[in-house]
């Protein structure tokens, strides 16, 4: 704490959360970081940060599925659209390397 702040802010655990949600609930593909890791690193940040007295804020988590990645957007409904047009982009872009005329 080299730079003694009197004030800090703290917000931290969102993209544990966040990528296991977008990962679809998969543990395998993204796991929510595990409790005691996570309870360990927050006492940690906020023991170290009040060391020197200072006061500060720390930011709660919000409910992931009621953000507009899960509230807007439905499952998976683009890709097929996108895989079509990334395909015809891509033929307009090697048809004149690779195709004869």
């Amino acid at each position: 704490m080299a730079q003694s702040p009197t004030f800090f802010s703290l917000w931290i655990g969102n993209n544990d959360v966040l990528g296991y949600a977008l990962a679809g609930g998969d543990p395998a593909l993204d796991a929510i970081t595990p409790t005691t890791t996570f309870s360990f690193a927050y006492s940690t940040l906020v023991n170290t940060l009040t060391s020197n007295g200072a006061k500060g804020v720390v930011g709660n988590i919000p409910y992931v599925t009621t953000i507009p990645q899960f509230t807007t957007i439905p499952v998976k409904p683009l890709i097929p659209i996108i895989l079509k047009l990334l395909t015809n982009q891509i033929q307009l872009l090697l048809n004149p390397f690779f195709c004869v005329t």
